[in-house]
């Protein structure tokens, strides 16, 4: 069974882009879900296609169908040993769940219970982590979810940037 991107639309308008620019404000989402904006000209072509998303705490339907599996997003391209991670975390059902910051073992680890598909996480960096490294989110299925028919499984991981110490006083 393959997957396939279910796409929703939310809104449809003209509007008049002067030589300045648009301005983003008008544009504002009314909830936290990934969206797309399509520029189009005046015969319908497509002139460009912007994805974004906004995280947040709510319950979601999914983009993909079938397919139990998360979509992490981590809040800064950028980290110093000690910050806070902020990690948006959007589930095919709601659950709990454990973050982990990984190398050559786990560094530092963060249970969670969510009552939401969409949330967002936090999990502290250790003060003297730096190099490469990996945010790793498990997440299994609570046994009274409606989504029986998914895996009660499922994770997500992503790639840190290097971490360092500047800026910091030893």
């Amino acid at each position: 069974m393959f997957s396939r991107l279910k796409e929703v639309v939310r809104d449809t308008r003209k509007v008049r882009i002067a030589a300045g620019g648009f301005e983003t404000s008008r544009c504002r989402p009314p909830s936290q879900a990934i969206f797309v904006l399509v520029l189009r000209d005046a015969s319908g072509v497509e002139l460009n296609k912007l994805y974004y998303s906004v995280a947040g705490e709510a319950n979601l339907s999914r983009s993909l169908d079938a397919t139990p599996k998360l979509q992490v997003q981590l809040d800064k391209p950028a980290y110093l040993g000690g910050d806070t991670i902020e990690v948006s975390i959007r589930a095919p059902y709601v659950g709990a769940g454990l973050i982990t910051i990984e190398r050559d073992h786990v560094y530092q680890h963060q249970w969670f219970k969510t009552s939401t598909t969409s949330s967002v996480q936090r999990i502290q960096l250790p003060k003297d982590f730096e190099g490469n490294g990996y945010v790793s989110v498990q997440f299994v299925r609570d046994p009274s979810s409606e989504e029986i028919f998914l895996s009660p499984l499922s994770y997500e991981w992503r790639r840190s940037p290097p971490i360092s110490r500047c800026g910091r006083s030893r």
